[in-house]
């Protein structure tokens, strides 16, 4: 019977919300697809670990280098990633894993040590929302014939059984139940973090996590299951989020909540708890994602102000955690943070210019760059890279509602593939008049593709500066070589796209371990432009070559946007890291890196 009721529901979905899929589709950012399946197959290489669980090939997501444990959030991350990507076999692997942890409530145990023993029985609501959308996508490829019945658990029961389960037992309700939450809770409809919390015991002012809040499946949700009214479990914490936002000028909002929308100290995380940290800034993704599929009002609301702040902020300029005033907690980048501030940058309407103290508003971030941004961030952790495939997957359009067709089915995309532009040759720099840069079509970098290690330098790539004025580095080439190198030249790759003909980009070197020579600046294609930076002698072996470099405009305004230049991969870091975006040539030959 709810077999037949979700498929029923589905086709009404079908019926009924098909005015938004031109809008849908117009916000899916052009791209080579082969880039996202690129991380997609690193994120497997990393971090999937087969287990025989019950006599059964299973597999896990391996959430942490040190301690090899599993948590369901990585779980449910990976049968998403599974169903957009059309993969069976591994989403049946991993939901034979997620399964074997049900517990007594029918959702998965959020912590599972390295040897398979249970280290918390206990549920976390945000990977059982994650989780149960992935059951839906699953359920909708066997309905559409793509795939075969599980032969684990039903897909399509599965999802409501456990939609059913977070119902009863991970949303409050008014008044004594369920026994996670409030007694007596005078409102109701708010979001637990999980089963077997005692919110009366602990936190009698109630305690949420925003970035739980996942609107977009709740609405489905809603459509789909046969209990529960979802409808006003969305209404109840956008109310939250409101309340949250309001407390400062940043429109942050904190990893922990009361019912009242104040920031909630938990004894984990201590003063972090009222960051915008690593729980926190998954609200942008979350709320993009209701804005895209559904046209969310209230998500475009919430999102025109982070995505605001984040656009003053520049998103090369993100880094780790902020307070609610605006001011940053650390000073280095991490993947996830970059990932979801793009997102919401990709997902508002109107940014809304922050009332915090910020230096200088960075130069505007269109969606395209956000995309390519988070494409070249680098390999990192499990959540840092779990969270820019989720980016990319969003922005890119894979995350379709269930009602919609998939963008990857039966092997192959429907996305089209963006083809690979000849180098044109090399001539005398002229930045273009306007005419020319309306005329000239806008080349952006894409990902590497796979690159062999070099067998002739090592080349590491160390930031200082960057704003949206002027950008220091400094780059180190090692000889790994048993003999000299007798002509050796860095290229530096820039994307003036952001910039008028009368301001052009300059190179500056502000120290050398050895004479080098600058080139004029040159086109290489479309608006990348670059210099070469040439080593004047022989570089000997294992001896390292060392020049730090500035990159600003001509006029040194603030209009300075390193977010697209191929030589930056993304990242700020304080210290020296191995680079593929620095090409080296010798005598001529590309020995390390590479072009766009």
């Amino acid at each position: 019977m709810r077999h037949t009721i979700i498929i029923a529901v589905l086709v009404l979905l079908s019926m009924s919300l098909n005015t938004v899929n031109a809008q849908m589709n117009e916000r899916a950012i052009d791209h080579n697809p082969d880039d996202v399946e690129r991380v997609w197959s690193a994120w497997q290489e990393r971090y999937l670990e087969p287990v025989t669980l019950d006599g059964r090939n299973t597999l896990r997501v391996v959430s942490d280098a040190q301690t090899q444990v599993t948590f369901s959030e990585g779980q449910a991350y990976g049968m998403l990633f599974a169903t957009l990507f059309d993969e069976q076999e591994i989403f049946d692997s991993l939901w034979a894993y997620a399964h074997h942890y049900l517990n007594r409530n029918g959702l998965m145990s959020w912590h599972i040590a390295s040897d398979g023993s249970i280290i918390d029985v206990g549920a976390a609501t945000d990977a059982d929302m994650d989780m149960a959308m992935a059951l839906i996508y699953a359920c909708r490829r066997q309905q559409l014939e793509q795939w075969q019945e599980s032969s684990i658990a039903p897909y399509c029961d599965s999802a409501l059984s456990m939609i059913n389960s977070m119902w009863v037992y991970e949303i409050d309700k008014q008044g004594n139940q369920p026994d996670a939450g409030l007694k007596p809770n005078p409102q109701g409809y708010e979001i637990i973090p999980g089963d077997l919390w005692c919110l009366s015991c602990d936190y009698p002012n109630g305690i949420t996590n925003l970035s739980y809040f996942a609107p977009a499946y709740l609405q489905v949700f809603n459509q789909v299951a046969d209990e529960g009214d979802w409808q006003a479990v969305i209404d109840r914490n956008y109310d939250i989020l409101n309340q949250a936002q309001a407390t400062a000028c940043s429109g942050l909002v904190p990893n922990w909540n009361t019912y009242a929308g104040d920031p909630q100290e938990v004894s984990w995380q201590g003063e972090t708890s009222f960051y915008w940290g690593w729980d926190a800034a998954r609200v942008a993704w979350r709320l993009a994602l209701s804005n895209y599929w559904y046209d969310d009002t209230r998500a475009t609301t919430a999102l025109n102000t982070i995505g605001g702040f984040f656009t003053d902020i520049g998103l090369n300029n993100v880094v780790a955690e902020y307070r609610l005033d605006g001011t940053a907690v650390n000073n280095y980048r991490k993947s996830y943070f970059t990932a979801t501030a793009a997102s919401a940058i990709w997902g508002m309407e109107t940014p809304v210019a922050s009332p915090c103290e910020i230096a200088r508003p960075a130069p505007p971030i269109t969606p395209d760059q956000a995309f390519q941004t988070v494409l070249r961030l680098r390999e990192d952790d499990y959540y840092n890279d779990s969270w820019r495939l989720l980016s990319l997957l969003l922005m890119g359009g894979y995350f379709t509602r269930p009602d919609q067709d998939f963008v990857i089915a039966n092997g192959a995309t429907n996305l089209p593939v963006a083809e690979s532009v000849p180098p044109t040759p090399t001539q005398p720099f002229t930045e273009p008049t306007a005419t020319e840069a309306v005329a000239t079509a806008v080349t952006e970098p894409t990902a590497l593709p796979d690159i062999a290690v070099s067998q002739v330098v090592d080349v590491q790539l160390k930031t200082s500066v960057v704003n949206n004025q002027q950008a220091q580095f400094q780059i180190r080439v090692q000889n790994i070589t048993n003999q000299d190198l007798n002509d050796l030249t860095l290229r530096i790759m820039v994307n003036t796209q952001e910039v008028s003909s009368n301001t052009p980009h300059v190179l500056t070197k502000y120290w050398d371990s050895s004479d080098s020579s600058l080139s004029a600046l040159e086109r290489y294609q479309g608006d990348i432009y670059y210099w070469d930076v040439s080593l004047d002698s022989a570089l000997g072996s294992n001896q390292t070559w060392e020049v730090h470099l500035g990159i600003n405009l001509e006029d040194w305004s603030s209009n300075l946007d390193i977010a697209n230049d191929w030589w930056y991969g993304g990242i700020v870091s304080q210290d020296f890291a191995t680079t593929q975006f620095i090409p080296v040539y010798n005598q001529g030959e590309l020995v390390a890196g590479g072009l766009p």
